[in-house]
């Protein structure tokens, strides 16, 4: 038997979104005022956003899931194929590190793998919008658009280190 890891999260707004061709993040009207703390998850009613990158006081930063810093484990489709999401300060990301890309289809599912502690698994990321083959990568087509947000939810998702 393995215990679930504990959650717990809260709604806060948006206080800007400062994404540009550079990097792509946006701030939160929440800080270790109302228990953020780094790597905590972002999500909306959607799926994943992106990932706490910053706090401060009363307001945090979040690194979106299409900018250039961001990395996610990630499984596509019922198969569960396993890659690394990449942002490309575009507004598709691509995932590589691949075995085979002949299993993956346009449209399958992209979700969170939960490998690496800090997504927890099966929070929906995209589908699957393009097949390089020739490059040994897929485009991602994300559910969230973060500017068509004004609140997100931060899930406090952590290992449990006693169980290790």
């Amino acid at each position: 038997f393995i215990k679930d890891n504990e959650t717990k999260s809260i709604t806060v707004e948006i206080f800007a979104d400062t994404s540009n061709r550079y990097f792509s993040s946006i701030f939160l009207k929440a800080g270790k005022n109302r228990g953020i703390t780094e790597n905590n998850t972002i999500v909306s009613s959607l799926g994943l956003v992106g990932r706490v990158v910053e706090i401060g006081k009363k307001i945090s930063r979040g690194l979106l899931l299409n900018d250039i810093s961001s990395r996610v484990p990630v499984s596509i489709s019922s198969s569960e194929i396993q890659g690394i999401l990449i942002g490309q300060n575009l507004n598709r990301p691509k995932i590589y590190y691949i075995n085979n890309l002949n299993d993956i289809n346009v449209g399958d599912l992209v979700v969170t793998s939960g490998k690496g502690g800090i997504f927890p698994s099966n929070l929906a990321v995209g589908s699957v919008a393009i097949i390089d083959k020739k490059n040994q990568h897929i485009e991602v087509d994300l559910f969230v658009n973060p500017k068509d947000l004004s609140r997100v939810r931060i899930i406090d998702y952590q290992i449990d280190k006693s169980i290790e």
